[in-house]
């Protein structure tokens, strides 16, 4: 039984309402009316032809009334335009499309660009177009179209479009805003709030298989890259800091020398850098706004950077400017860099479909790898490197357990010297946005920067300074 059969043998038959709306020129009574919708409630006023006695107003408004019992018109209009309202003032409604509501839940996600962009992505490829193509409210997604797009990610794991680490990030995807459609923090995104449990509960995952292994340099070819003469002393500067400190790419972006406290020997990590906004916002969780101790190593090298007396940074400039360098160029410059240092191991440089090519971030990996094999307590890995889950701090600890450091090197081994003695004062020009980057990195004004030596620039031999 539809619910407009249920609606005429509930009672009598519905009724219009005429509202009296003052007096035309010619001084006859004019009318207005709202009428019954099927939902229960009432139309919004509209206005009634003019020159209708009041009889002939009465007989109109049952005609509309009558019309809308059967058609329903009205009230499919007004749930048309409440459903556009919500969409371009980014508010809720119960008929709004799973678009319309990811579209108010993605700007509330409390994670970093990367995962915005992964959660982005697995919406756009993955789960909307099932989610659509039920022509569903948000509301009314359940359990079984959750399994459809569990489905669609299998069939993409069979054909071999998909990394089953890849499934496994977009799977998480979907539970997270599963559970978040049921329970937000956000009232207004609570569309499942009338359910007793996420409707992801009880779906069993895609196919499971190996996830992509990071790679990370052994510390007897990281002596080789920072030692090398022919990498600009900049970069081997900048992957230093990442390696020894462990920071991510974009707290390193964040870095400003007021962080950092020569006399405690502590960096604190409190902002991040936001690649979608382009501004430099707090971090996104707890665990990642953390204190962390500078290697004695490090030292002498961010004292250099950081210069004396009149050649003193200033404590709002940058650490190290250079990472204002579009993000896409830190990988392939790693690996060129890497090569002509001449680190050649195959597992560094090939993609299959277990394992993934190094690249800048790396050098983040290289450190949870290097402290493990120095057996610094799990905790304390954890709590230096920012990890919200342990489970992530321990999977560079299983890593880590299959070498033998008499093979690979001691790891943090002292750095050169010669890095030390560098006029940084003169490489690292004055800044406070990083904006500098503008002048250094094209191949018109210093073809030698990136890949080569500023030697043009500053006037001094790579032979003595590797430069």
């Amino acid at each position: 039984m539809d619910d407009k059969k249920k609606h005429q043998r509930r009672g009598p038959k519905p009724k219009g309402a005429l509202l009296p709306a003052g007096v035309g020129p010619d001084g006859k009574p004019r009318f207005q009316a709202r009428v019954r919708l099927a939902d229960g409630t009432k139309s919004t006023r509209f206005d009634l032809p003019e020159n209708l006695t009041e009889e002939q107003a009465r007989g109109y408004v049952q005609f509309i009334q009558d019309k809308e019992v059967e058609g329903r018109g009205l009230l499919e209009r007004k749930k048309a335009e409440a459903v556009q309202e919500a969409k371009e003032k980014a508010l809720a409604n119960e008929d709004e499309d799973p678009d319309a509501w990811f579209e108010r839940y993605h700007p509330t996600l409390r994670v970093g660009a990367g995962w915005k962009r992964i959660t982005r992505t697995a919406w756009r490829k993955w789960i909307s177009p099932v989610l659509m193509a039920k022509k569903k409210p948000m509301r009314k997604v359940d359990k079984n179209d959750i399994e459809d797009v569990r489905d669609k990610l299998d069939k993409a794991i069979d054909a071999k479009e998909l990394l089953f680490g890849t499934a496994e990030n977009y799977w998480s995807v979907v539970t997270k805003l599963c559970k978040e459609a049921h329970a937000a923090k956000d009232r207004s995104l609570r569309v499942h709030e009338h359910l007793d449990r996420p409707i992801c509960d009880g779906v069993k995952p895609p196919h499971s298989g190996p996830s992509k292994q990071r790679p990370w340099l052994y510390p007897n070819e990281w002596l080789k890259l920072v030692a090398c003469v022919v990498v600009p002393i900049i970069w081997r500067a900048l992957y230093a800091i990442m390696l020894y400190t462990g920071l991510r790419p974009n707290e390193l972006r964040a870095l400003k020398w007021k962080d950092v406290d020569f006399e405690a020997r502590t960096i604190t990590v409190s902002k991040a850098f936001d690649t979608e906004t382009k501004t430099i916002q707090k971090t996104k969780t707890v665990a990642s706004h953390r204190t962390i101790p500078i290697h004695p190593f490090l030292l002498p090298l961010l004292v250099a950077l950081r210069g004396e007396g009149p050649n003193q940074r200033d404590p709002e400039e940058l650490v190290m400017p250079l990472m204002a360098l579009d993000e896409d160029v830190f990988a392939p410059t790693f690996r060129d860099h890497l090569r002509m240092a001449g680190i050649k191991r195959a597992r560094l440089f090939e993609a299959t479909q277990t394992e993934e090519p190094i690249d800048f971030r790396s050098c983040r990996d290289t450190n949870a790898t290097w402290q493990a094999l120095g057996q610094v307590p799990d905790r304390v890995i954890q709590r230096r490197l920012g990890h919200v889950s342990f489970t992530t701090t321990l999977g560079y600890i299983k890593v880590a357990e299959m070498f033998d450091i008499d093979m690979v090197g001691k790891p943090f081994p002292e750095l050169p010297k010669a890095m030390f003695e560098v006029p940084w004062h003169l490489l690292m020009p004055e800044s406070k946005n990083g904006n500098w980057t503008r002048n250094w990195t094209t191949k018109d004004k210093n073809p030698g920067f990136i890949r080569g030596s500023s030697v043009a620039r500053v006037g001094f031999e790579p032979t003595t300074f590797g430069l």
